[in-house]
């Protein structure tokens, strides 16, 4: 059984504390700037609306004309051995696309960082298609060495990612650290994305 969450909605079309992932979607979607965040216990969501241990601000992208942005993570099932990832795209501060995919595979002992990377990939072939530079945001900080070979790949899934990207020469593509669950508004979706894709 799923633990209870609270979520606490900073700023947003309403502030406050609602119990499910489809009430703060409903309260957060469409609102530029919304601030959230998923707590286990309503007195740290309560701290969180009134400001104390506040997080960083949902946006803190510094957008480049022209370069989309996109949010990845990874998700994992150890019942099933099943992995996943969430992804969505942001063009000038509007999600045009979103995605989610569930997999089992040689590669499910890597866990939720196989569906990262799984996720990475896909925003890079995505913002290729289209043909704009890309910033990806990402928890794992694999994402961003092993695309620079700056962490040896020694297994298939990071020696392919590493040469996928090394292929990519129509785009420019950035790399940005971002703390996990820390509030930030599209990381928080798409750690929910990974999740519906995985357990449904």
């Amino acid at each position: 059984m799923a633990k209870q969450k609270f979520y606490a909605i900073k700023k947003g079309h309403r502030v406050g504390i609602v119990k499910t992932w489809a009430e703060c979607q409903a309260l957060t979607k469409g609102y530029s700037g919304a601030i959230y965040k998923s707590f286990p216990t309503k007195k740290e969501a309560e701290d969180f609306v009134q400001g104390i241990n506040s997080a960083q601000p949902a946006h803190i992208v510094a957008y480049n004309p022209g370069e989309l942005v996109a949010y990845v993570d990874g998700s994992y099932n150890k019942n099933t051995e099943e992995f996943s990832y969430g992804m969505v795209i942001i063009d000038n501060d509007k999600v045009i696309h979103q995605e989610g995919r569930k997999f089992k595979n040689e590669f499910s002992p890597m866990r939720n960082v196989a569906g990262e990377v799984y996720g990475a990939k896909r925003a890079i072939e995505y913002a290729s298609e289209l043909g704009k530079d890309v910033g990806i945001y990402y928890d794992y900080t694999g994402i961003e060495h092993w695309a620079k070979g700056e962490w040896k790949t020694n297994n298939d899934l990071t020696k392919g990612y590493r040469e996928y990207v090394s292929s990519i020469n129509n785009i420019k593509i950035t790399f940005h650290k971002v703390a996990a669950h820390t509030g930030v508004e599209y990381n928080e979706m798409v750690d929910q994305i990974a999740k519906q894709a995985l357990f449904g």
